[in-house]
C-alpha cells in the first residue's frame, strides 16, 4: 500500500514505506486522499526516483504505462486541472523541498532534436526544455548546461526524458530528470540551484 501525493501526465508521486529501484516496474495500490480513503491499483508502474522522506519511508517519482485507463479515471475523480496536475497538500509540501526555478539557460546534447535547446525551468532534480522536435521518453541522454557563471562555467550530466508533450507547432516541452549523479555533479546542481536562487531574488534571469 502506497499514499497518493501527486499526479502531472504520466508522472505519479506517491509516499511509500519502502525504497524501489529505479527502472524495475513495480505494481502499486495507491491510497487516495478524502474521507473514505479509496484504493486504486496501478500495475507495471516503473519507479524514476526514490528519496528518503524527512519523516520516514520514501516518496518515489514513477512513470504510468501510457495505455493505463484507470490513470485517467483517477485524475477525473481527483478533479485534475487542464494539464491533468492533481497535488495533495502534503505532495505541494514535499515538492517545495527542491523549488523549480524559471530560467532559460543553453543546453547542448547530441540526442536532442538540433543538438540544443533551452531551459525552460530548473531544479536540482531535472529540468524542463524547449525542443525543436519531439524525444522519446525513456531517452537517457548527456547533457552540458552552459552557464556561464564564474564559477560554474558549464556541468555535464545526464538526464532522462520523464515525459514530452507539442507546445506549439514547431516547439515541444521536454521534462528530464537527472540520473547517474555522482557527489560531485549533485554539488554542482545545488551550486547551480544556489545561482538560480539569488537570480530569482534580484529579478536577473
Amino acid at each position: 500500500m502506497v499514499e497518493f501525493l501527486a499526479v502531472d501526465g504520466r508522472l505519479l508521486t506517491f509516499w511509500t514505506a519502502q525504497e524501489y529501484a529505479s527502472g524495475e516496474p513495480i505494481n502499486v495500490e495507491l491510497e487516495l486522499p478524502g474521507p473514505a480513503r479509496p484504493h486504486v491499483k496501478l500495475p507495471g508502474v516503473l519507479p524514476v526516483s526514490c528519496r528518503p522522506h524527512p519523516g520516514k519511508g520514501f516518496v518515489c517519482v514513477a512513470k504510468v504505462p501510457v495505455d493505463d485507463s484507470q490513470l485517467d479515471a483517477l485524475r477525473q475523480w481527483l478533479g485534475a486541472d487542464d494539464e491533468g496536475k492533481v497535488t495533495t497538500e502534503e505532495g505541494a509540501t514535499l515538492s517545495r523541498r527542491h523549488p523549480r526555478f524559471k530560467i532559460g539557460v543553453r543546453i547542448l546534447s547530441p540526442e536532442l532534436p538540433g543538438f540544443h535547446a533551452i531551459s525552460v525551468d530548473f531544479s536540482r532534480e531535472g529540468l524542463q526544455l524547449e525542443t525543436k522536435g519531439e524525444v522519446p521518453m525513456g531517452t537517457v541522454m548527456t547533457l552540458t548546461l552552459e552557464i556561464d557563471a564564474p564559477d560554474l562555467p558549464r556541468v555535464l550530466c545526464q538526464g532522462e526524458v520523464v515525459w514530452s508533450k507539442p507546445r506549439t507547432r514547431d516547439t515541444h516541452a521536454v521534462g528530464l530528470h537527472f540520473v547517474k549523479l555522482s557527489d560531485e555533479l549533485r554539488q554542482q546542481l545545488q551550486l547551480f540551484e544556489q545561482l538560480c536562487r539569488k537570480r530569482a531574488e534580484t529579478g536577473f534571469s
